[in-house]
């Protein structure tokens, strides 16, 4: 991940980094101008000095040359003259003129010469040790001896002559001797003194380590702006000097041209330039200029630019600071807002800022923050809305208020692919429906709006509405309408309908960004549409289901007499009234819509376990019943019975028996059997109890035989075959009991039987060992009713069905108690009832709700063909002993009772009774 720095650091260091490159840029190009016109200053002043030296040395050079020649005129003689001192006065005034001059010669062919030396200064005498008055010495070097004296300046002598061995050497320093030859074997010679010259070059520095000096051809040096001159005899050289850079600059081939060198680690500028002052006069001046006292004067400029670059800088980066941080405010407060969008948190006001681009982005992003909340808020609203019709109720609604149109409706295509409007609304509030008409999609502006893939707006004059939008006549009376159309499609590009939003022309056209708004939204508001649609069609597919199993269910038997699609009825009518009767014991807390649908669904599913048991169970009228009443086939034994009983009179009387006797034994058999018969027959009925007794004789009935003479084992089914496995075949003809309990009578309970339950569901129902016992002695020695106890049990095991069938369906979270409100409506709040025997705390008021309605239906039902319906009085009697034993809830029923349930029951009950919805809860 790249790292991030804060704005205002960026924008300082930005600014500060601009700022050092301007102020950087500026010194390097004032220091890089200036550092020129300094070397060019150098150059210039490396000419002048040039120039200025060999005038001043022509102007020395040139006049002595000449007053040579006027001095050798007056010396037109050969030989010296005797005494020398003759022309004394002559020299020292030529001297005196030319105070340049450090000497004169006077010399002859044969090595004779005569030189007069000027003394200045004590450091002079000093030097030749001449006395302190004196301020000339003379020379004169002879072919045998040579002689020095001295003068004052009135040319007196000061003491006699003295011995000098070898030449004169001049007095001062360097110097350039001017020659003239005055007559054959005489020439002049005027010791030129240079050190005036060293003066001039020293004032010529640019720099106080500039160093400037003069060569002669021969390499002595003539002038030098540095170092101490010596007094030395000999001329000095660059080397008897220390100056080495000017020696340097001398070993260069270049001449004429600046050239820079670099000398332990310092940088020069140096010039060598070669010149004659007179014709054979040649001399070479060289110069040398350090770089950094040079360029100095550009490294202060350097300098100063570069600290007021930083003074600048520190004046200037504290504003931009300053500023950059007001700026970042804006933008961290921007940040902020973009992050509570982000979490979808639109309740901060973005930051106003005094940039314009901020400020911009700022109302850019409260915008977005605003249309985004808008939009989530409709969203959310058109999300968690389950009514069909307030859906689209609420998508008119929004719609309205989303583009700020005065009134508008939403079509969904039908049959034919006609349009029909779902909701109309105006900016006042709903409208009903009724007055609005169907309109054909080939209609031109909806069939111009269907065609393009964005909203499509029309104006429409008052004098011209097309069939089916006279309304918007009524709405906008002798008024230009807008009319924006915005196709309703869904994720598959399928088209749902069409939303219309209509209001004034007086108005500006609809904004561009309100239609891009209502044009994303209506991408929410088909597939909201749409997804509505899917869960009406699975509800209703539900519905059939559900009211298919509770048909079914009460088609498998007369018994239930429609019992399943009436208990539905009760159910609403009591969940109504507790949810709105005064009397109501819930009414501060009354079921939510969800629990008012489980409870819907719960009633019309409560006994679909009945499909469970057995038709020949629910239907069983007599205690022989088994697919068929077995009463006919014992009856056919008694007949077997009586028709034995006379065959044997028969054959005594063949025999030769008394015939009376036995007619008489004949008849009182026949009595015999017909009366047990008719007990049996009446045992099978169930109408009434019986005792001990009862049960004896049946025992006494049963133990008469009679003489199978045919096979039992042929013409059975698979099943019937298995049952008999367990019992061997006995030889015919084979004597059998008139009533029997064999063991094929027992049906024994299978994998996946309704009885084959956990004990946690069956609760305090216990189960039998048997599924079945169809014992004929068994069935018949019922004491009460028809239903032997594995019988009774299956008929209460609908509600373990009804668990188990209803348990395995996949149902929502809301709808999850549908299971344990449908198989409770047998429970009793004291604990008595079953499958599971609850306690009043474990039941949810579905389950006493269903409890009561189920009671009250099967008592007040008229079409069971086992018994005639009670009436309402009757009924409620029953139901109040029943509340007072806490088998149904007490405050339930005495709302029953005052919510007038039974005789609204009893309207519907007078009127067609479709059957109503299974999720459609009155």
């Amino acid at each position: 991940m790249r790292p991030t720095y804060p704005f205002h650091v960026l924008t300082a260091a930005l600014f500060s980094l601009v700022t050092l490159l301007v102020g950087g840029t500026i010194g390097a190009v004032a220091y890089t101008q200036q550092r020129q016109l300094l070397l060019t200053a150098v150059s210039d002043i490396f000419a002048r000095s040039l120039r200025e030296s060999q005038s001043e040395l022509a102007a020395t050079y040139l006049p002595v040359q000449a007053q040579l020649g006027m001095l050798a005129a007056a010396i037109q003689e050969p030989g010296l003259p005797e005494p020398p001192e003759r022309h004394l006065d002559m020299l020292v005034r030529f001297l005196e003129s030319n105070p340049g001059i450090s000497s004169i010669t006077v010399e002859r062919k044969s090595a004779e010469r005569l030189t007069v030396t000027p003394l200045p200064h004590a450091d002079a005498r000093r030097r030749v040790d001449a006395p302190p008055q004196a301020a000339y010495r003379l020379d004169l070097a002879q072919e045998r001896r040579s002689t020095t004296r001295f003068f004052d300046a009135g040319l007196a002598p000061l003491g006699g002559a003295r011995a000098m061995p070898g030449a004169p050497a001049p007095v001062g320093g360097p110097s350039l001797w001017v020659s003239h030859v005055a007559a054959p074997g005489v020439s002049l010679w005027a010791n030129i003194g240079l050190k005036h010259l060293s003066a001039t070059l020293s004032r010529q520095r640019a720099t106080p380590s500039t160093q400037l000096g003069m060569l002669d051809s021969a390499g002595h040096l003539l002038a030098s702006s540095h170092g101490a001159w010596p007094e030395a005899t000999d001329p000095p050289t660059l080397a008897s000097m220390d100056l080495p850079i000017l020696a340097a600059v001398v070993g260069q081939p270049v001449r004429g041209r600046i050239v820079t060198l670099e000398l332990d680690g310092r940088r020069w500028q140096t010039l060598a330039q070669a010149s004659e002052i007179a014709p054979g006069i040649a001399t070479l001046m060289v110069m040398a200029a350090p770089h950094d006292e040079v360029l100095a004067g550009a490294d202060q400029i350097l300098q100063r630019t570069l600290l007021i670059t930083l003074a600048g800088l520190g004046l200037i980066v504290p504003l931009i600071w300053w500023m950059s941080r007001r700026i970042t405010d804006s933008l961290r407060r921007l940040a902020e807002t973009a992050a509570n969008a982000k979490a979808f948190r639109f309740s901060s006001e973005s930051p106003r800022s005094v940039v314009r681009e901020v400020d911009a982005l700022s109302r850019t992003i409260q915008q977005m923050g605003a249309t985004m909340q808008r939009f989530l808020e409709i969203s959310a609203r058109l999300a968690t809305e389950h009514h069909f019709d307030e859906l689209f109720d609420a998508i008119v609604a929004e719609a309205i208020a989303g583009a700020d149109a005065g009134a508008g409706t939403v079509y969904l295509f039908k049959e034919n692919r006609l349009l029909q409007p779902m909701a109309w609304r105006w900016m006042g509030g709903k409208a009903p429906l009724a007055p609005f008409a169907v309109v054909p999609q080939e209609a031109p502006i909806f069939d111009t709006a269907l065609a393009r893939p964005n909203p499509a707006q029309f104006v429409l004059s008052p004098g011209y509405l097309q069939p089916g939008l006279e309304w918007l006549g009524a709405w906008f009376p002798g008024q230009s309408i807008q009319v924006l159309l915005v196709p309703l499609r869904n994720r598959s590009g399928d088209t749902l309908g069409l939303l219309l939003l209509a209001r004034s022309a007086m108005h500006e056209p609809y904004d561009p960004a309100l239609v891009a708004f209502i044009d994303a939204l209506s991408g929410t508001m088909a597939v909201t549409i749409e997804k509505q649609s899917l869960l009406e069609g699975r509800k209703a597919l539900l519905d059939g289901v559900i009211r298919m199993i509770a048909s079914a269910t009460d088609a498998r038997s007369p018994y239930t007499g429609g019992h399943c699609q009436r208990v539905p009825e009760l159910v609403d009518l009591l969940a109504e009234a507790v949810a709105t009767h005064p009397a109501s014991p819930y009414r501060h807390a009354p079921p939510k819509e969800n629990a008012r649908e489980a409870l819907h669904l719960a009633a019309w599913l409560h006994d679909c376990g009945k499909l469970f048991v057995p038709d020949y169970v629910t239907d069983k009228a007599v205690k022989l019943e088994a697919v068929y009443n077995r009463i006919h086939e014992i009856r056919t034994r008694f007949e077997v019975l009586k028709r034995d009983a006379e065959i044997a009179c028969w054959r005594g009387i063949a025999e030769g028996k008394d015939a009376a006797v036995l007619q008489a034994q004949l008849e009182e058999t026949w009595q015999a059997l017909d009366a047990d018969y008719v007990f049996v027959a009446a045992c099978n009925q169930g109408e009434r109890p019986l005792d001990e007794a009862d049960i004896a004789r049946l025992l006494r009935i049963g133990a008469r035989t009679w003489l199978r003479t045919l096979d039992d084992r042929i013409g059975i089914s698979e099943l019937e075959r298995r049952r008999k496995a367990g019992v061997p075949a006995r030889a015919l003809p084979a004597p059998e009991h008139l009533l029997a309990d064999r063991l094929e009578h027992l049906v024994d309970v299978q994998a996946g039987d309704s009885q084959d339950n956990s004990a946690e569901i069956r609760g305090s129902m216990p189960r039998p060992k048997h599924r079945l016992n169809l014992g004929e002695l068994y069935c018949l020695s019922v004491k009460s009713g028809t239903l032997t106890p594995e019988e009774r049990y299956l008929i209460n095991a609908h509600v373990l069905g009804t668990i188990a069938m209803l348990s395995t369906l996949p149902f929502p979270p809301e709808l999850s108690s549908v299971p344990e409100a449908a198989g409770s409506h047998h429970e009793h709040l004291d604990g008595s009832g079953y499958p599971c025997g609850k306690q009043a705390a474990d039941l949810s008021l579905a389950a006493r709700i269903i409890a009561i309605a189920d009671v009250y239906e099967a008592l007040t039902a008229s079409d069971r063909p086992y018994k005639p319906g009670k009436s309402a009085d009757e009924a409620l009697v029953i139901m109040a002993e029943m509340a007072r034993r806490r088998h149904l809830d007490p405050e339930l029923f005495d709302l029953f009772v005052r919510a007038g349930i039974p005789a609204r029951y009893a309207a519907l009950a007078q009127s067609e009774r479709p059957g109503g919805s299974p999720r459609s809860p009155a």
